[in-house]
């Protein structure tokens, strides 16, 4: 996953954990991860079987309930 890193996606993906994170109207830097991503398969499969670990290990709604 590629995403930009306002607002509360870095709560969801993990800079070179579940994703990359780029900064705000970066385009280039946006590219570069994209094309990152697109030349290496096992990091894309790296990130997103650790994001479907962190999903259902973290980010479930009992998880949210007791921080509030």
């Amino acid at each position: 996953m590629v995403s930009s890193n306002i607002s509360g996606i870095p709560i969801v993906v993990k800079d070179g954990e579940t994703g990359l994170l780029v900064g705000e109207k970066n385009v280039d830097a946006l590219a570069t991860a994209i094309i990152t991503l697109l030349e290496n398969p096992e990091k894309r499969k790296q990130f997103g079987r650790a994001g479907q670990q962190r999903i259902q290990q973290e980010l479930t709604w009992t998880n949210t309930i007791e921080q509030f």
